[in-house]
């Protein structure tokens, strides 16, 4: 039996218990299905389950896609001189509203030492699919960002050498939650020896995969550099880390005019397989293909009965599941 709730179809299932059992039900909450369970002695029951219009969608699709972990960017390309520009590659989904912050003050394994280089914070404006090329424009005067949104925190992002970015999460740009990426310019920015330049302690990054390092070239750090490696052919987005990490194999770089970079390649990475949907989309979909599924090892019955509070009520009948 069919019936809406505040506008959300679902279904119910109840069941008859012999009167020596005693029941008790509860309400487990999934991204985009809600469960009823009821159980008692010897007896278990799943009394159904309430499809939400999105779990259709679901079982191909992330419900909502975060940019939540590290390496879900990558720098792939940067230019100090001129107005300063970085790019970068999404190697996840990016849900509308999603915010990611980026700071080039030094970080010193707990904190930013310091809040007055740049600090510009980014709001995905519409639904981005992994393997978008975003750029950052015009850092040192107004910034500008290829799509969605970007605010700065007082000064403007101006790049130079010995430069570091780090792109994270959190509640400002000062303030990090989980970081997502790092680049840098100079080898000594990443040294955990000395965390005066900064460091990558407490990032949860690692050199040459979720933090990109161009290195100097023995005495100066590079003024531009870009990503040149395959943008297409792996099997996971997550598989690209390891080649935009490999700075001496894959990337183009120069040490006095990083303006030969800009624009920087806007070409899209693919991968040579669909993507796998998350495995709680996967999850909701299977719940979602049984409208009712019971596991019981007592007899089975059938009643209407009444949840606690509410006036819905349904009928239905609890199957023998042979264990």
């Amino acid at each position: 039996m069919r019936n809406n709730l505040g506008g959300m179809g679902g279904y119910f299932a109840t069941f008859k218990l012999p009167s020596s059992h005693t029941a008790s039900w509860s309400l487990l909450t999934f991204p985009s299905i809600r469960v009823l369970t009821m159980s008692l002695a010897g007896c278990r029951c799943l009394w159904g389950i309430l499809l939400s219009p999105f779990v259709l969608f679901c079982a191909t699709h992330s419900c909502r896609a975060d940019l939540v972990n590290a390496g879900d960017i990558a720098f792939i390309g940067f230019n100090t001189d001129g107005n300063d520009d970085f790019a970068f590659v999404l190697l996840a989904d990016a849900a509308i509203g999603n915010v990611v912050h980026f700071n080039d003050n030094e970080w010193v394994g707990t904190q930013f030492n310091a809040t007055n280089e740049g600090e510009i914070s980014w709001t995905v404006t519409t639904a981005l699919s992994a393997g978008t090329v975003v750029t950052f424009s015009n850092l040192a005067t107004s910034p500008t960002a290829s799509t969605g949104t970007i605010t700065t925190n007082g000064d403007v992002m101006a790049l130079s050498g010995g430069e570091a970015i780090y792109a994270f999460t959190g509640v400002s740009a000062t303030n990090p939650t989980t970081f997502l990426a790092a680049f840098s310019n100079d080898e000594r920015i990443y040294d955990d020896s000395n965390q005066v330049d900064g460091t990558l302690s407490g990032t949860g990054l690692i050199e040459g995969s979720t933090a990109v390092l161009v290195a100097r070239n023995g005495t100066d750090p590079a003024d531009g550099g870009q990503y040149a490696g395959a943008r297409s052919g792996e099997a996971a987005f997550g598989d690209y880390r390891s080649l935009i990490g490999n700075t001496n194999a894959n990337w183009n770089v120069h040490y006095t005019d990083g303006t030969q970079f800009v624009p920087f390649d806007a070409t899209s990475f693919t991968v040579s397989t669909a993507s796998t949907p998350e495995a709680d989309s996967l999850g909701l979909a299977t719940l979602g293909l049984f409208l009712l599924l019971v596991i019981r090892r007592s007899q089975p019955g059938i009643m209407i009965s009444e949840f606690p509070g509410g006036t819905r009520r349904f009928q239905s009948i609890c199957t023998r599941w042979g264990v």
